[in-house]
Formats: C-alpha cells, sequence, structure tokens
C-alpha cells in the first residue's frame, strides 16, 4: 500500500444503493412543518392503505439520524468536566487494553444513552406543544416499533458500532506496525496511524454497505462464523491488516489489499449470480450516522479519547 490508491470496501457490488432515507432526511430538513402537521407528512403506505415495508425501513433510518444527532449534541455537553471511564493504559499488552477501552466506553456510553431517551419520553409526555425534533423522535419511535417491536425490541440508534470497529483496528495497530516495518510505534505514532483519513475511511467505507454484506465481512476479520461486534472479548485478527503510505509519505492502518480484492472479487460474483437468477439483492440505505455529516466529529472525538489512554 505505498503511495497507491487506498483500497475500500465502500458500495460493494451484490447490493443495490438506495438513496431515499437520505433524501427523505433532507426533506425534513427543508420542512416548515411542525408538531402534528410534520407527523402527517409520512408517506409509508400503499395507496391501498397497506404498509409498505421498504418505505417503513427508509422512514426509521431518516428519522434516526436526527435522533443521533441530537444525541451526539446532548452526549458532548453531557461529558465535560467527566472523568475518563478508565484508568490510561500500561501498553504492556495492546489487543486487551483495547478490549478493555472498548468496554469501559460502551458501558460509559450506555446510562448517557438511557438518560437522553427518558429525557424524551419526559418531553412527549408534558403538555407543551410539540416541536420539531419531538416529532421527528416520534416518527422514528412509531416506525422502529412498527418494524422490530414483534420482536420483543426497538433498536435506539448510537455509536456503540463506531467504538467497537475502532477500539479493534486500535488493538492492532502497533502489532501491524512492527510487522510491517520492524519497529514498534510510540503512542503519538499509533494515533497518526488511527487518525489518518484512509483509516477514518475503513470504517466509514465499511458503513455504506447494507447489513447483509457487512456482517460476512466482520465475521472474517473476527475470525468467526458469527460476528458480534457486541462481544468486546473479541478482536480483529492483524494478519487483515497493513501499514499503508499515501501519495505524500503519510503512513495510515488500513485494510489488505488483497482482502479487499478477494471481498470485492466475491461480491462481484455474488452479483452476477443474483442477476442470472433474478434475485432482487439487498438494499443498502448506508447507515444513518453518515447522513448526520458528524461522522468525522465523532470519530476525532473517540480517537481524542483513545490518545488519552494510550499516552499517560
Amino acid at each position: 500500500m505505498e503511495g497507491k490508491k487506498i483500497p475500500s470496501l465502500a458500495r460493494l457490488p451484490g447490493q443495490t444503493q438506495d438513496p431515499r432515507a437520505r433524501q427523505l432526511r433532507a426533506e425534513i430538513q427543508k420542512s416548515t412543518s411542525e408538531g402534528d402537521a410534520l407527523f402527517d407528512e409520512r408517506r409509508i403506505k400503499t395507496p391501498e392503505g397497506e404498509i409498505d415495508t421498504d418505505l417503513l425501513q427508509i422512514e426509521a433510518y431518516a428519522t434516526a439520524s436526527f435522533m443521533i444527532e441530537e444525541f451526539w449534541d446532548h452526549f458532548k455537553t453531557r461529558v465535560q468536566g467527566l472523568p475518563a471511564p478508565i484508568e490510561p493504559a500500561a501498553r504492556v499488552n495492546p489487543i486487551e487494553e483495547a478490549k478493555a477501552f472498548t468496554q469501559a466506553y460502551d458501558d460509559f456510553l450506555s446510562p448517557l444513552q438511557r438518560e437522553y431517551q427518558l429525557s424524551l419520553i419526559e418531553r412527549i409526555k408534558s403538555k407543551t406543544p410539540m416541536t420539531k425534533e419531538d416529532t421527528l423522535m416520534m416518527r422514528f419511535m412509531d416506525a422502529a416499533f412498527e418494524r422490530m417491536g414483534k420482536r420483543g425490541g426497538i433498536p435506539f440508534p448510537s455509536m456503540k458500532d463506531l467504538i467497537a470497529i475502532f477500539g479493534r483496528i486500535a488493538g492492532i495497530t502497533s502489532g501491524v506496525y512492527a510487522r510491517d516495518r520492524g519497529a514498534v510505534p510510540d503512542s503519538e505514532l499509533v494515533m497518526r496511524l488511527l487518525t489518518h483519513p484512509a483509516a477514518r475511511h475503513t470504517l466509514s467505507g465499511m458503513m455504506t454497505n447494507s447489513r447483509a454484506l457487512l456482517n460476512p465481512i466482520v465475521s472474517k476479520l473476527e475470525g468467526s462464523d458469527h460476528p458480534d461486534l457486541d462481544n468486546h472479548s473479541r478482536a480483529f485478527k492483524a494478519e487483515h491488516f497493513a501499514i499503508g503510505t499515501d501519495s505524500s509519505g503519510k503512513e495510515y492502518i488500513g485494510l489488505q489489499p488483497a482482502l479487499v480484492s478477494w471481498i470485492r472479487t466475491q461480491y462481484e460474483g455474488m452479483a452476477r449470480k443474483f442477476e442470472e437468477e433474478g434475485t432482487v439483492p439487498a438494499r443498502a440505505l448506508q447507515c444513518p450516522v453518515l447522513y448526520t455529516g458528524k461522522f468525522d466529529e465523532m470519530y476525532g472525538w473517540i480517537a481524542g479519547e483513545y490518545a488519552k489512554f494510550i499516552r499517560a
């Protein structure tokens, strides 16, 4: 990966990129409606009055992006002045230390997320007029309940996957650098590798894909049959990553080009098979975090927390 085009898993073949959730978010942003009027703008039913499951998913993704954006603003204010949830690393076993970091920040995030959810519920219960933000929360909850309620839970959009994937890559960065460059990097170099735009694009590129295509990739990186980003005892395999150099000579941590080529080849074959069989491919609405324009800011925050963790 020396000065060549940076390998990417963004927008893999074998799926249909569906921009409608992002477009719906843009329409809502432009809307001047408030309260009930905004709720009435929903378009999740067929002309026959039946709920269209595709439109329902689009509704859930679009409104989730607003909730993520509002929670992020709440979170930034809420954590100011709070102590770090974990003591600085000894830098003896980077993989295990990164696992502990990820678990600590997952545990740190969860009560703040619940606090935010309760505050939203209280706002809805109050007698005050519904704001645009309140109505969008109601639209999300309604769509999520229609999609997930019968399964016993409603997913709340959060930053947990971002923290999990960042932590797993952070944990192997020192080892990958030592393997590829023959020297153990200090904490400053580790952070330069992790905050290079190419490292951010590794994550954001993965998030452009449908869950149907992303899960096998996570499984491959974990070396497991059943991917689980919530299991912080797991790690990514260092063999799937490499140190690259961009056209200006700056180094970064990224996926092995051979792995990216292999995955793309597999999914190109799947796309051809779908076309031959007339199979409808999975739709990729992309992660709602990407609609918000806040991804780089969120990535920067977790990277900054990790920098404090390993620099002390």
